[in-house]
Parts: C-alpha cells; structure tokens; sequence
C-alpha cells in the first residue's frame, strides 16, 4: 500500500511537470518508432503542385537560416546567432512526417556567400521572405486538402493543420531591433476605454495561464501576449502601454526564456512610465545579472531599483538590491572592471539601442535618421538623399510583409546632405543645396538619431494569425 502510494505521488509529480512543459501537438504515426508518411496522390496535380512549392519553399527557408547562423558566427553577435539557430529548430520541428513518393522542388537553395562584411540587410530580408512564402505554401496546402470533403482528405488536412500548430510563432524574430520592437518615444497621454479592455482582457489571461510554479498553460499566455502586442499596436497613446510592455517581458522571460526580448520591453515599460508602479527596474536588473551574465548593468539597474522601487520592501526586492549592489561591487573590483557609480536614470537610452552602436556593417554608408540599418533605403543607392517611399511602415511591418503595398503610405521627410568639410588652406567649399520636400509631404524635422513616434498603425487583421498558421480559410 505504501508503495503504491508513493508511486501515485511520482506519477503526479511527473504530471505536473510535463503539463508545465510546451509539448507540441503529436502527429499521427503507424507505429511509434517510425516517421509518419504521407502518401501523395499523384492523379492530383494540385496537390502534387503544391506539395512541390510547400517542400522548395521549407528548403529555402532552412538554407537562408544556415546562411545567417554563419554570418552572425563571423561577426560575434551570438544574441542574433541564438535567435537564427532558435528559428531554424523551430522549423525542423515543425514537420515530422515525409511526402511518399518524394516532392521534387525546382532546384535547391542559392544562399548568398557569406563574410564578415556581407550586409545584413539583405540577409535579413532574404529569411523574412523566405518564412512567408513558407507560412503561406502550408496555409493554400491545408486549404487544398479541406476542399476534400473525403475521410482521406480531411485526415490530411488535420495532419497539416498540426504542423501549422506545431510551427511556434514566438520562436520567429524580425533580427533588427528597431524593427522587432516599438520605439522609446511613445508616450502614454490618453485614457482609452478600448485599450484598457484589451489591457485587462490580457491580464486575466496571463493570471489564468501561470497557475501554479510547476503548471503553466501555454496557450492562454500566447493569447495574452498577443492582446498586449495589439493593444501597443493599436493604441500607442494609451496610458496602459507601460505596464503592458512589462507583462509582456515577463511572458517572454518566464515561459519562453527571451531574457534579452524581455529587458528590451523592461527598457520599453521605463521610458513610456518612469513611474510605473511595477518592479520593471528589479526584473531587468535580475535578468542582466543571471541569465545574461552583464554584472555592470545589472549593478545600475539594482541602484535603480533602490532609489526609484523602494515600495517593493515588503516582498525582498528593495533588501536583496541592496545586497546584490555590495556583492557585484565585490565581483567587478576582484577582476579588475570598473565599477559604475551611477545608476540607470529615467530616460536613460539603453546602450545597445543607440543608433551609434547598431552593428552597421557598411559605416561608410551614412543612413538617414529612420532607416539607421537601411532597411527602407534601396540597397543599390543605400546613401543617397532620394526619399524613399515605404518608410512609413508601422514598427512591426518594415519590410512591408502584414501591410498592404497598394495602400498609400506617404513619403518621409527629404533630408539635407552633409556638406563635405573644407580643406585647412582653400576656400570653404559651397554648400550643396537643401534637397526641399514633397508638396505633400510633411515639413522636415530636425534629423535626430532616436526614431520620431510612429503613426499610429492600421487597426490589426488576421494576417498576423494567418501567417503564424493559427487560422486558416
């Protein structure tokens, strides 16, 4: 009887701890050991067609990941390096079945030659293309198999809706910080009653999905994050966008380990609401003195903590800063860094979010204020003052990939070349003349190295989910 008893607490245990996991949707297989084939029909030309496409669309993808995990390896930037390799597991899970017979794509992948001064603009677009025409090759195959109203045809269709599900759309990344994120600037002025009930729809979510330590229900705090993303996108002026960038930090840090995607919405939830009555300043400093391994910024961040969180005292956080600040002191004066004596001030712009310390490849190539990667300027005539006509893109969409083309997006304000700088002996040399704006473009703003606050984006479709293979027609 004892025994029987402990064994029922072990396999509780075990319970618990599998259903904290984010186990993926199982596919179907004839015998467990073995990988699931699907048999194509080839009296089918569209299926056959578009199994092709679905198959040269998933090897191109996975080629132009391997291109970027060797250009991120070249040039250090193993934060980029973990998100492409994250991304590429990500794919390889998706699917776990074959085609019977084979597919026969067109021809294998063409990924760019890779060195240290490739540009990183173009890789980046590359695998964002790739991934859409990935996502959308699933999505018309799953179309194409629900238009079967046969028991084969709908057991098809199920098996592809898996993989659909099985792709997770928080291990995809847009790899520019600018882009992945919305800016510093926003500014929480207007009380929104539509903002405040996604804000609190989302909240409830988020309290749902985090049950116990052990028991997290994934799906809930997808939801939740996804209202918290949308609500930003939607209301940017809403006096709820800081604490929904600090809920959203913790769903990343908590049950998708992103600590890095977490102290940057931290950073976000701080300059919207110096005042926010949240502990952001602690979680960030906790994130940068573990996970992260920065002891220098976490020592500004527990400063921080202690002169603009003491309210946090009754739950430990204001006497473990005090603690963390003397041992880090300890830590970086014993290897010989400096210790910083300042701490991390309201408004303060986080290091590695200056435009001057992006990892622009070409230094040479001046961008103009907005586009400090290029991403909006056309890559033959990166330097030039020409204005391009796509810069107006909501933050989530620079390459225009959730965004209408036809839709009208006005051109950016023209700006004045730098004149090049006179030489000691001769005359100064005359400046160039003032390239004037479009007659319907707005007046030109002083160029500023942080991003201008974004217009307020397109209310959100359902391309998004869409493209993430949640939905389908």
């Amino acid at each position: 009887m004892r025994n029987k008893f402990q064994l029922g607490i072990l396999v509780g245990l075990m319970a618990l701890v599998v259903g904290g996991c984010d186990p993926r949707p199982w596919t179907p297989r004839a015998t467990w050991y073995k990988p699931t084939k699907m048999n194509v029909d080839p009296a089918d030309p569209v299926e056959v067609q578009r199994i092709d496409a679905l198959e040269q669309a998933r090897s191109d993808y996975r080629a132009m990941l391997d291109t970027q995990v060797k250009f991120y390896s070249l040039i250090g930037d193993d934060q980029k390096r973990r998100w492409t390799e994250k991304e590429r597991t990500n794919l390889d899970k998706a699917q776990t079945f074959v085609f019977v017979p084979a597919a026969k794509p067109a021809g294998p992948a063409k990924p760019h030659p890779v060195t240290a001064k490739t540009d990183e603009r173009v890789l980046v677009e590359d695998v964002l293309e790739s991934r859409l025409v990935y996502l959308r090759s699933i999505d018309q195959l799953a179309q194409h198999y629900e238009k079967n109203k046969s028991e084969q045809g709908r057991f098809k269709a199920y098996v592809i809706h898996i993989v659909q599900d099985r792709f997770r759309n928080e291990k995809t990344y847009r790899y520019v910080r600018t882009s992945q994120l919305p800016p510093l600037t926003l500014k929480p002025s207007t009380i929104i009653p539509e903002a405040t009930e996604m804000y609190e729809k989302g909240l409830k979510l988020y309290n749902k999905g985090r049950l116990i330590p052990a028991f997290a229900d994934f799906d809930k705090q997808r939801e939740a994050l996804q209202l918290f993303t949308s609500m930003i996108d939607k209301y940017p002026t809403s006096t709820r966008i800081a604490d929904a960038a600090f809920y959203i930090g913790e769903i990343y840090k908590e049950y998708f380990h992103e600590y890095h995607l977490a102290t940057l919405w931290y950073d976000r939830a701080i300059h919207w609401d110096p005042n926010i009555s949240l502990p952001v300043r602690f979680q960030t400093a906790v994130q940068y003195d573990f996970n992260l391994g920065e002891r220098a910024r976490a020592l500004r961040y527990y400063r921080a903590t202690v002169k603009y969180e003491p309210y946090f005292n009754s739950n430990g956080n204001y006497r473990y800063s005090l603690q963390r600040i003397r041992e880090i002191e300890d830590i970086l004066r014993r290897q010989g860094k400096t210790v910083p004596e300042d701490c991390f001030e309201p408004g303060e712009e986080p290091w590695d979010q200056r435009p001057e310390n992006f990892p622009v490849v070409n230094p040479e190539q001046t961008m103009p204020w907005y586009d400090q990667f290029g991403l909006f300027t056309p890559r033959a005539t990166a330097a030039s003052t020409s204005a391009p006509t796509n810069a107006a893109r909501p933050w989530y969409d620079p390459f225009g990939i959730w965004t209408a083309d036809s839709a009208p997006v006005p051109a950016p304000p023209a700006l004045e070349p730098t004149p090049p700088p006179a030489a000691p002996v001769a005359p100064p040399a005359p400046a160039e003349p003032v390239v004037e704006p479009a007659p319907s473009a707005a007046p030109a703003p002083i160029p500023s190295p942080i991003p201008s606050p974004i217009p307020s984006p397109a209310p959100a479709t359902n391309a998004t989910d869409k493209a993430a293979g949640t939905t389908w027609e």
